[in-house]
């Protein structure tokens, strides 16, 4: 690696932990509780699945087109 490449890693390297400490330094708040997000994870899977079996394996597209009965 040249000098010049060398100093803009070194640069850059020095950009983003600066970048790094500032974000860093600003506490973020909880936007929901644990039990809140894992309520709506094991809602949106058992939709999903409940879709899923509903739907023909083309989608439902294939069903209005005529492709699956």
């Amino acid at each position: 690696m040249s000098a010049p490449e060398r100093i803009r890693e070194e640069r850059l390297s020095e950009l983003f932990q600066a970048w790094r400490a500032d974000i860093g330094s600003v506490p973020l708040p909880r936007l929901v509780s644990t039990e809140t997000a894992v309520a709506l994870v094991r809602c949106a899977r058992a939709l999903d699945s409940s879709r899923r079996a509903a739907e023909p394996p083309d989608g439902p597209a294939a069903r209005r087109d005529g492709l699956v009965p």
